[in-house]
Protein backbone atom coordinates (compact mmCIF):
# COMPACT_ATOMS: atom_id res chain seq x y z
CA UNK A 1 0.00 0.00 0.00
CA UNK A 2 1.53 3.25 -1.04
CA UNK A 3 2.56 5.74 1.89
CA UNK A 4 -0.37 8.48 0.80
CA UNK A 5 -2.92 5.92 0.54
CA UNK A 6 -2.16 4.83 4.15
CA UNK A 7 -1.60 8.51 5.16
CA UNK A 8 -5.16 9.15 4.33
CA UNK A 9 -6.41 6.05 5.75
CA UNK A 10 -4.68 7.17 9.22
CA UNK A 11 -6.64 10.71 8.90
CA UNK A 12 -9.79 8.90 8.21
CA UNK A 13 -9.62 6.11 11.30
CA UNK A 14 -8.63 9.56 13.54
CA UNK A 15 -11.60 11.70 11.65
CA UNK A 16 -13.92 8.88 12.77
CA UNK A 17 -13.02 8.75 16.05
CA UNK A 18 -12.95 12.64 16.92
CA UNK A 19 -16.30 12.86 15.30
CA UNK A 20 -17.57 9.81 17.58
CA UNK A 21 -16.08 11.91 20.52
CA UNK A 22 -18.24 14.95 19.51
CA UNK A 23 -21.35 12.95 19.15
CA UNK A 24 -20.86 11.62 23.00
CA UNK A 25 -20.08 15.05 23.95
CA UNK A 26 -22.85 16.55 22.70
CA UNK A 27 -25.41 13.77 23.92
CA UNK A 28 -23.71 13.98 27.62
CA UNK A 29 -24.40 17.92 27.53
CA UNK A 30 -27.75 17.32 25.53
CA UNK A 31 -28.56 15.29 29.08
CA UNK A 32 -27.29 17.81 31.57
CA UNK A 33 -29.39 20.57 30.03
CA UNK A 34 -32.56 18.04 29.87
CA UNK A 35 -31.96 17.95 33.29
CA UNK A 36 -31.33 20.73 34.31
CA UNK A 37 -34.74 22.69 32.39
CA UNK A 38 -36.73 19.65 33.71
CA UNK A 39 -35.28 20.79 37.64
CA UNK A 40 -36.47 24.60 36.50
CA UNK A 41 -39.94 23.17 35.39
CA UNK A 42 -40.35 21.39 38.62
CA UNK A 43 -39.50 24.25 40.84
CA UNK A 44 -41.81 26.56 38.59
CA UNK A 45 -44.54 24.56 39.37
CA UNK A 46 -44.19 24.40 43.06
CA UNK A 47 -43.88 28.61 43.00
CA UNK A 48 -47.16 28.66 41.21
CA UNK A 49 -48.69 26.27 43.30
CA UNK A 50 -47.52 27.93 46.12
CA UNK A 51 -48.83 31.66 44.82
CA UNK A 52 -52.18 30.02 44.19
CA UNK A 53 -52.57 28.95 47.66
CA UNK A 54 -51.07 32.33 49.09
CA UNK A 55 -54.00 34.02 46.78
CA UNK A 56 -56.82 31.89 48.25
CA UNK A 57 -55.62 32.45 51.64
CA UNK A 58 -55.17 36.65 50.90
CA UNK A 59 -59.03 36.45 49.38
CA UNK A 60 -60.30 34.51 52.65
CA UNK A 61 -58.69 37.21 54.51
CA UNK A 62 -59.94 39.91 52.64
CA UNK A 63 -63.52 39.25 52.11
CA UNK A 64 -65.09 38.11 55.45
CA UNK A 65 -68.32 36.95 53.05
CA UNK A 66 -66.28 34.90 51.54
CA UNK A 67 -64.61 33.54 54.65
CA UNK A 68 -67.76 33.03 56.54
CA UNK A 69 -69.48 30.96 53.33
CA UNK A 70 -66.29 29.15 53.30
CA UNK A 71 -67.05 28.14 57.18
CA UNK A 72 -70.74 27.77 56.36
CA UNK A 73 -69.59 24.99 53.27
CA UNK A 74 -66.93 23.45 56.40
CA UNK A 75 -70.05 22.68 58.38
CA UNK A 76 -72.05 20.94 56.07
CA UNK A 77 -74.40 24.20 55.58
CA UNK A 78 -76.50 24.31 52.45
CA UNK A 79 -75.32 26.91 50.81
CA UNK A 80 -77.61 28.51 47.61
CA UNK A 81 -76.47 28.26 44.24
CA UNK A 82 -75.49 32.03 44.29
CA UNK A 83 -73.01 32.14 47.17
CA UNK A 84 -71.80 28.21 45.64
CA UNK A 85 -70.61 30.72 42.70
CA UNK A 86 -69.35 33.21 44.40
Amino acid sequence: MPRATRDLSTWAHIAEIASGLAVFVTMVLLILQVRDNTEAIRVAARQKSARNGQDLFRLLAEDNGITELQVRQSNGDALSPSERLR
